[in-house]
């Protein structure tokens, strides 16, 4: 084929296209096509949730989760944060307990806290010594203000309760606990779902159990993205109180609620980066395609 010919039929190519897909209506047809597909797959995000659960790296049945789970329920559940605080001032100076009392109160009040457990609330049977008689109910604590503060940094330094756990072994740091109020109709349903699904893998339920089970998983799903809301709300609340005491010292945030949240929020965060990323990619490489096609024509 000679170089006009070939020409000829690219040619005829192009008057073709132009003809099918430029000329009249279809232009608006094909960005009508493309806008209706967007809006209809679009409005399903909605219902993209991004889950990092136990339920979505285990499998369904899994007997070391279900154990945890029983422990939990037992010895109490482990929906808590830590706050490590080193503090600007000396740890045991009443300008320090002073600030972390504030802190304290500060957290007790915000939403999703059910308790605060910190240096100013542990017993302190030395700070003086309390008789033997008297130790149900008579001890110190930093929080009352009746205990020696140099006493009280020597008896929690030699604690195996208390050193390197409440207070570093400097002496420098301090932890404080807050712990999320329990949903203790969550837990049920999470055990139902477990007694039904042992039963199902088993093969001895009722037409009416396996309706049952559906039933529960459904509410189990709907009330675990409630407490994951609410967890990430908790989560927030104390970021935020944090931030009101910043001078009080250096935080340092961490428990296991908190890194699920924050790890969902990464996920989610360089999800949307990348897919906003590719969209700007695949919308230049078309441009530069079409500029091309366009230019040889």
């Amino acid at each position: 084929m000679t170089s006009n010919e070939s020409q000829i039929n690219e040619s005829a190519r192009y008057r073709l296209y132009r003809k099918t897909f430029l000329a009249g209506p279809m232009p608006h047809i094909v960005i009508g096509i493309v806008l209706a597909t967007t809006i209809f797959f679009g409005y399903y995000v909605k219902d993209f949730k991004m889950d990092a659960s136990s339920d979505s790296i285990t499998l369904e049945n899994d007997k070391d989760l279900k154990y945890y789970d029983e422990t939990r329920q037992v010895f109490g559940s482990d929906d808590f944060v830590f706050v490590v605080l080193t503090p600007r001032e000396d740890l045991f100076s009443k300008t320090t307990l002073d600030g972390i009392q504030r802190l304290v109160d500060d957290l007790k009040v915000s939403p999703g806290i059910d308790s605060v457990s910190s240096i100013l609330s542990v017993p302190l049977f030395h700070s003086p010594d309390v008789p033997l008689l008297k130790l149900a109910k008579d001890y110190r604590t930093l929080g009352q203000g009746n205990a020696d503060a140099e006493s009280a940094r020597l008896e929690l330094g030699a604690s195996p309760l208390f050193s390197n756990y409440l207070v570093s072994e400097d002496g420098k740091k301090t932890i404080i606990q807050a712990r999320f109020k329990s949903n203790p109709g969550f837990t049920e349903l999470m055990f139902r779902r477990y007694a039904l699904r042992d039963r199902n893998r088993e093969g001895s339920l009722s037409p009416g159990e396996k309706t049952e089970l559906k039933q529960v998983e459904q509410e189990y799903r709907s009330a675990y993205q409630k407490y994951s809301v609410q967890r990430d709300s908790n989560i927030q609340s104390i970021r935020t109180v944090l931030g009101k005491h910043a001078s009080l010292g250096k935080f340092h945030l961490g428990g296991v609620p908190m890194i699920v949240s924050d790890m969902v929020g990464f996920i989610k965060h360089d999800t949307f980066l990348f897919g906003v990323l590719v969209m700007i990619f695949c919308v230049f490489m078309m441009a530069q395609l079409m500029q091309q096609f366009m230019r040889a024509y």
